[in-house]
């Protein structure tokens, strides 16, 4: 009896601390996307609700003409790219400009990218392993990057580098797997999707506001949660 008391305790804080560690990952992500400041996004019809698992199909230079649409303040393209090398991670590769004029990072310490080869990190990520400061170095999808500032996290991903230093280093030279859009006001987000659905070669494309992709963060719509759950 006390073997099958104590199996069944062991089996319940397993499954419990799965679950929380599930939940975690999803709130964390839900917070993390939030935080990129984007109105809108854009992303190819197939795309999957987990970041990075699509590659990179979007042309980057289709981010130029959104920026032109009515309404449209900011277009970013960004390569989401899901990473297993040394921890589970969606590594973000980003064009500095737009992606810091969605939402303007925190710095903590250092500054924006000086060189194809450097890297910004969070202060969480900062804080892994042995601690990074900034001037560290780091492998990348085989690749040493320079940490060149470590910003507050909450910014999309934990590790972003150059998105055409990414784009090489995955074979997707001038791609974007999402384009994030930032808006003159919320309340012409609607206007905005409907420009984006009417434009010749993105109408197939799925466009939604940041808040209905989020909302979409549940534990039924990701792989492996609901079996937890």
């Amino acid at each position: 009896s006390l073997i099958s008391i104590t199996a069944v305790a062991i089996e319940v804080v397993m499954i419990l601390s799965i679950v929380a560690i599930f939940m975690g990952m999803l709130d964390s992500q839900k917070e993390r996307t939030n935080g990129i400041g984007a109105d809108v996004v854009v992303m190819p019809s197939n795309a999957a609700m987990i970041a990075g698992v699509g590659g990179a199909p979007i042309p980057a230079a289709t981010a130029g003409f959104l920026a032109g649409l009515p309404h449209v303040t900011v277009a970013a393209p960004v390569i989401t790219d899901f990473n297993m090398s040394s921890a589970v991670e969606i590594l973000y590769g980003i064009d500095y400009k737009s992606y810091n004029a969605l939402r303007p990072f925190i710095f903590l310490s250092g500054g924006p990218f000086k060189t194809p080869d450097d890297v910004i990190i969070d202060d969480i990520y900062a804080r892994s392993g042995k601690g990074y400061r900034v001037g560290d170095t780091m492998s990348i999808k085989n690749h040493t990057f320079r940490v060149c500032g470590i910003v507050e996290n909450g910014k999309g991903g934990r590790r972003l580098v150059p998105i055409d230093t990414l784009g090489s280093l995955i074979g997707s030279e001038g791609k974007a797997s999402v384009i994030y859009l930032k808006s003159d006001n919320p309340a012409n987000n609607n206007l905005i999707m409907e420009e984006v659905h009417s434009t010749k070669g993105l109408t197939n494309y799925r466009v939604q506001t940041m808040e209905d992709l989020i909302s979409q963060y549940t534990p039924s719509r990701f792989p492996g949660f609901d079996i937890a759950l």
